[in-house]
């Protein structure tokens, strides 16, 4: 079997949309401990090794986000592996008994949680960040999650309306909802 030759974009100081897929899909992020330790491990990698978080989506099986490199950086590939090898070790701490690894999964050193790989894009210009920025969080609806955006606490979106980014019909939400958005980069 010949293997592609995946190439990916390295222009320091990118704006990237980004995918990481769970292990055969399994729902991991519809328990809110999940979320929350891959947060706390997102901000840790986030401190020591620094990028922006422009918009983000966390569902049960996967992530959504776009990120902001510094202008001398063109690592995003380093510190995504970081933050899936940080948070497959400490979900495993917590959760031994959850993932079932496969005899390739322990040849590679595989912790089973994620896909082996992750998908990139690079943001092009203002329109391409916007519609990228509008995916993010339309995510949760398109996959049958909630019915209204505003619904899901894991995601950007309430930053963004706060922010003036979307306005947004407040009869919908509570002013509770606007201030206790569960999502702050």
């Amino acid at each position: 079997m010949v293997m592609a030759n995946y190439r990916r974009d390295k222009t320091p100081g990118g704006w990237y949309f980004l995918t990481l897929v769970t292990y055969q899909r399994k729902p991991i992020f519809a328990d809110s401990n999940s979320v929350l330790l891959f947060k706390k491990v997102l901000m840790q990698i986030k401190e020591n090794d620094p990028f922006n978080i422009i918009a983000i989506v966390i569902l049960p099986e996967h992530i959504h986000m776009i990120i902001q490199l510094p202008d001398e950086d063109s690592h995003y590939s380093r510190k995504i592996a970081k933050i899936k090898r940080e948070f497959g070790k400490e979900f495993l701490e917590i959760n031994p008994h959850e993932v079932h690894l496969t005899e390739s999964n322990l040849n590679r050193k595989e912790r089973g949680i994620w896909q082996r790989r992750f998908w990139e894009h690079k943001i092009r210009n203002q329109d391409d960040l916007k519609k990228h920025i509008d995916y993010i969080h339309i995510n949760p609806v398109k996959h049958g999650d909630v019915q209204k955006i505003a619904d899901w606490k894991w995601s950007s979106f309430l930053k963004f309306v706060r922010n003036g980014y979307y306005q947004l019909d407040l009869s919908d939400l509570s002013i509770q909802d606007i201030k206790g958005a569960e999502w702050d980069s």
